[in-house]
């Protein structure tokens, strides 16, 4: 019979093991969940301007998000809606990383950066998290300089 404490640094080890692999897998979903949206965000970008197409996207994509808050980018139900929705999207989203807001928001911009690609290269996504009306949670899409 092996010792105690050899036992319990092999199951320690085993449990180190296991948190690794679920903190890695709810990173690719949430990254899966940010892609969606991004691309979701794209779509009515374009509804929003019809001379936004998928190959002008850098040039203007970029440009029609700034500065706009996450509830800004739907056009389609009221201020009332919009705020219950992005409430809730963002507070899953967030309980989906564990309460990280730097996660959140460094992994938010990065799939902003894949589909509303800014042009000029010393710029990149930098989205910041405010309270709108209500104390309601929203991100608001801000550039920042590289570094």
């Amino acid at each position: 019979m092996a010792s105690i404490d050899a036992r319990i640094r092999l199951e320690t080890e085993l449990c180190d093991d296991e948190d690794k692999g679920v903190a890695k897998r709810r990173l690719r979903r949430l990254r899966a969940f940010l892609d969606d949206e991004t691309a979701n965000m794209f779509r009515r970008c374009c509804a929003s301007d019809p001379t936004i197409t998928p190959k002008e996207r850098r040039t203007k994509g970029a440009v029609w998000l700034r500065r706009k808050t996450y509830d800004d980018t739907f056009r389609d139900v009221g201020p009332h809606e919009q705020q219950i929705r992005s409430r809730e999207r963002f507070e899953l989203l967030l309980q989906l990383a564990k309460g990280d807001k730097i996660l959140l928001l460094r992994e938010y911009g990065a799939a902003l950066d894949r589909m509303f690609p800014i042009p000029s290269r010393h710029f990149k996504w930098k989205p910041v998290f405010i309270k709108g009306a209500e104390g309601v949670v929203t991100v608001q899409h801000n550039w920042g300089r590289r570094s």
